[in-house]
């Protein structure tokens, strides 16, 4: 399926999601409780895909990371969101998944979702499911946010908050992080401030991460989620808008 590959990468086995009705990625390790995972796509809930693993049968909410029928943690993993173009001069040696839509199945697909897709995309229609919450209007329903889940409290950051504040020091749940907009690339990701446990200062630090006087610790976030889709499950969430 499109929605999912599976690899190796750093030494670690992963399972890097796409969700199109979010506008999400998210990154899992391929272990999820019960030894190595064969996770496809299940259906999807309020606007978010649900994933199953066909090895035991559990099934996992993408956003959340949520297990159904077990008490597994679901380890997470940072990536990082940016166009092709800068993709390809930042990293000219990567690997590459592609999906050829060469099934007949996938012609079928392709027409039935392209049109609806559009509208999911499209300022001027709502959720092509429409069964989200929809009550919070501090932003526009379709306005990417980068979010951070600590797990009693949620942040986001719009793209125009990132832009004006490139370099955002805060706190969290008692832990120091950094925000990091990199506007070449136009890439937002999220660091621990502090490295072995000590706070760092620094005058600067790139989209990496690196500092003059070290390398922070990326965390994940989930990069360029609809607004809508956020908010409906993470409702408490504190936004950052510029």
């Amino acid at each position: 399926m499109p929605h999912i590959a599976g690899d190796n990468i750093g030494g670690k086995d992963v399972v890097m999601t796409f969700c199109a009705l979010s506008n999400l990625p998210v990154v899992i390790e391929q272990d999820i409780g019960f030894g190595k995972s064969d996770l496809g796509i299940l259906i999807q809930t309020h606007n978010n895909l649900v994933m199953v693993d066909r090895q035991s049968g559990e099934l996992i909410q993408q956003i959340t990371r949520q297990t159904e029928f077990s008490d597994s943690e679901i380890v997470s993993h940072p990536n990082t969101m940016t166009t092709w173009r800068s993709f390809k001069e930042l990293y000219p040696d990567a690997k590459i998944f592609i999906y050829e839509f060469n099934r007949v199945v996938d012609s079928l697909l392709l027409a039935l979702f392209e049109g609806p897709m559009e509208k999911q995309f499209s300022n001027e229609h709502g959720p092509i499911f429409p069964t989200l919450a929809m009550t919070d209007n501090r932003l526009l329903p379709k306005e990417q946010v980068w979010g951070f889940d600590a797990g009693n409290v949620q942040v986001a950051f719009t793209r125009s908050f990132a832009k004006k504040n490139p370099l955002f020091r805060f706190s969290l749940e008692g832990q120091s992080l950094v925000m990091v907009y990199d506007e070449d690339h136009d890439i937002v990701n999220l660091f621990d401030g502090s490295i072995d446990g000590q706070l760092v200062d620094f005058e600067s630090v790139d989209f990496r991460g690196e500092t003059e006087n070290g390398q922070l610790v990326q965390l994940p976030m989930h990069n360029g989620v609809f607004w809508m889709v956020w908010s409906h499950w993470y409702p408490d969430t504190q936004v950052y808008d510029g």
